[in-house]
């Protein structure tokens, strides 16, 4: 007991057992982050959901391809040309992977 209440009663400590993180990643989007890391060389760390692959990352069109030929290797699908231009974070990529798998992380 500390302070007239047992450890873990508090509010500040009692969050951390029952809140979620919103930036918490999904098992596709993990697998996608770790794929990005290795390629862009940044921190699996710094990669979040929301992290723009081009702006944070600086991501250029070769890169990019890397990233696409890993994806379709390490997932067994086949991104469509057209798609990949809308790659701007690693949910977009995951999201599309999920969708062409045909379910969810």
């Amino acid at each position: 007991m500390i302070g007239g209440h047992r450890f873990g009663d508090s509010p500040a400590v009692r969050h951390l057992f029952t809140e979620t993180s919103s930036t918490a990643l999904t098992n596709t989007e993990q697998e996608v982050a770790t794929i990005v890391s290795a390629i862009t060389k940044s921190p699996l760390e710094i990669i979040q959901p929301d992290t723009d692959l081009r702006l944070q990352l600086n991501v250029d069109s070769l890169q990019g391809l890397q990233i696409v030929a890993a994806i379709e290797r390490r997932f067994g699908v086949t991104v469509p040309d057209e798609e990949i231009d809308l790659y701007g974070s690693v949910k977009a990529i995951a999201d599309t992977v999920d969708r062409l798998r045909g379910g969810g992380s």
